[in-house]
């Protein structure tokens, strides 16, 4: 619901539905009251946009992620604010709390408030409804960047980590170190892309090292992690593909430590916050978040600069990896 749609069922000038918005000006308190119901009734979120009365062209971006509490999602949004800020804009940020339904309203919340541009981390990538809201949008004059995910055949900008390249140089890395029985922890990889990429990229950093990856080694379950640490053979290291299975990795090898385990070399992806824990103890595969939004606003604002006709849709940039500690 926008502005124009809430003064039409409240029989009253946007001015009115302004005033009640900003908590400025005189309004009859009956009046505040009928709008109020209707802001209840309606789940009407007002921003920047709203109290501006702007739809024309806006100076907000928005922003949907999966909440903060990741520090990944923490970065990003950190590095999007400060390139919105340093050109002139505002972000708005919506969690969508890995709901597809609050997902949902907070697009409708984008398009209904006529934002200029809009970063998005996905809930799923394999998405149709989603695919046609963006597309939706962007014909709508919103530019849409999406990062961390992409939307299957959406056809949106995007910024991506280089997951494969950063499996295949945190293999290499162990490699360097004398592994050669390599455990690879890939927790919830089913419908993951990112873990799914990150697996084809040990896979074949392991393959053009001449090094065989046996069945045993690759970790689905807690029970698997458990159950080659309790074996005769121990790995040499062990590669935790998300968080998930760092998790899991750093219960199991510090539970109770099997005589030997203290020699096995620990390495998560995106692992800063358990690698600080266990200070030189571990290996940690990590990117830029920061430079991930910021690279993320950089493509709306190219967006913004070109004429419709002459953009051209589908840019990717990839965030590199490194690896630190040990």
């Amino acid at each position: 619901m926008n502005i124009k749609e809430m003064a039409k069922l409240a029989g009253v000038s946007c001015a009115t539905i302004s005033r009640v918005l900003n908590d400025s000006g005189y309004v009859k308190e009956d009046t505040r009251k009928k709008v109020m119901g209707i802001i209840k009734e309606y789940n009407y979120t007002p921003n920047m946009i709203a109290r501006s009365l702007s739809s024309k062209d806006s100076f907000t971006i928005g922003m949907i992620i999966p909440g903060v509490g990741e520090k990944q999602y923490g970065k990003i949004l950190e590095g999007a604010a400060k390139e919105t800020a340093k050109h002139g804009y505002s972000l708005v940020f919506m969690d969508s709390e890995n709901d597809l339904k609050t997902e949902k309203k907070w697009l409708e919340e984008v398009k209904n408030q006529h934002m200029k541009g809009l970063v998005l981390v996905p809930v799923r990538s394999e998405n149709k409804e989603l695919r046609s809201i963006l597309q939706e949008l962007e014909a709508n004059g919103t530019a849409v960047v999406l990062t961390e995910k992409d939307v299957k055949n959406a056809g949106m900008d995007g910024v991506f980590a280089d997951e494969f390249r950063g499996a295949y140089e945190g293999i290499c890395r162990l490699i360097e170190k004398g592994c050669k029985r390599i455990g690879i922890a890939v927790g919830q990889m089913e419908n993951d892309a990112a873990t799914e990429e990150r697996y084809r990229g040990c896979v074949q950093a392991l393959e053009d090292n001449g090094i065989a990856l046996p069945e045993e080694l690759i970790l689905r379950e807690v029970e698997d992690i458990n159950r080659v640490l309790q074996g005769k053979k121990l790995p040499d290291a062990l590669f935790a593909l998300n968080e998930t299975a760092v998790g899991q990795c750093f219960k199991e090898l510090f539970k109770g430590k099997k005589q030997g385990t203290e020699k096995i070399l620990f390495m998560g992806m995106d692992a800063e916050k358990t690698a600080k824990l266990l200070e030189d103890e571990m290996l940690s595969v990590e990117r830029d978040g920061r430079k991930q939004g910021k690279e993320a606003v950089k493509l709306l604002l190219e967006a913004f600069d070109t004429e419709e006709n002459d953009r051209i849709r589908g840019k990717r940039v990839m965030i590199p990896y490194k690896v630190t500690g040990v």
